[in-house]
């Protein structure tokens, strides 16, 4: 398999037999998060590309877990979720370069930033039926870590694009709490091996050895035969 890493791009790419992935910019040295890196929606309050959610806002959260891949030195995207916005997307992106008819898996890691109040999300492929709650499997293990979990959704594309959303179902009123981590959502191509072709082989002595191939020897040679004039009789 071929992988990408570390996508600046508004949407994610699909790689043939392959996996595409959206990191957020590990290492990037930004905290500033790019449209780029797809669309953190109107139902988001603040948002940041940060490395831990206490180098976010400071005073806001004592958690310093980070990256799910890269702790202290990866970026992940830290959502602060606004009131009332049940059944809201908070983030949505494009998968693209899909061929008809394959089949992919789609990957998110998620995490609560703060654990005085979880967030409740799905993650959602808009028309193929495909959509996941995650609620209250993500805890945080303790005070001071993040702790990720993987959101997977395999699909058969049906279109050359496929969009992707997380939706916030929690009817969040306000105070501290319903704070999310987002980081590395990869697109995976599972690739289907063509069957083996038959191959045409000979025999020591010189017949075809493949399925039919003896039979269709003989009927070339009794064509042969047949076109043979005859010897006249004396």
């Amino acid at each position: 398999m071929t992988v990408g890493a570390g996508q600046a791009q508004a949407d994610i790419q699909a790689v043939r037999c392959g996996t595409a992935l959206q990191d957020f910019g590990s290492g990037s040295g930004s905290t500033s998060l790019s449209p780029a890196m797809g669309t953190v929606t109107a139902a988001v309050n603040e948002r940041w590309l940060a490395q831990s959610p206490r180098q976010a806002r400071a005073g806001w959260w004592t958690n310093t877990g980070g990256d799910h891949t890269n702790p202290g030195t990866g970026y992940f995207v830290l959502m602060d979720i606004r009131t009332n916005r049940q059944g809201h997307a908070v983030y949505t992106n494009t998968l693209t370069g899909l061929e008809v008819g394959q089949s992919y898996t789609v990957s998110l890691w998620l995490a609560s930033a703060d654990p005085r109040l979880l967030p409740q999300v799905t993650v959602e492929l808009p028309g193929t039926g495909q959509a996941l709650d995650v609620d209250t499997a993500t805890p945080l293990t303790g005070p001071d870590a993040l702790a990720w979990q993987e959101a997977r959704l395999t699909f058969t594309a049906t279109a050359p694009t496929q969009a992707l959303q997380v939706l916030e179902r929690r009817a969040f009123t306000g105070g501290a709490g319903n704070d999310l981590a987002l980081d590395d959502i990869s697109l995976t191509h599972s690739c289907i091996a063509p069957p083996p072709v038959s191959v045409s082989t000979w025999g020591p002595v010189g017949r075809l050895m493949t399925t039919g191939g003896i039979v269709g020897l003989g009927w070339v040679l009794a064509r042969r035969r047949a076109g043979r004039p005859r010897a006249l009789k004396g």
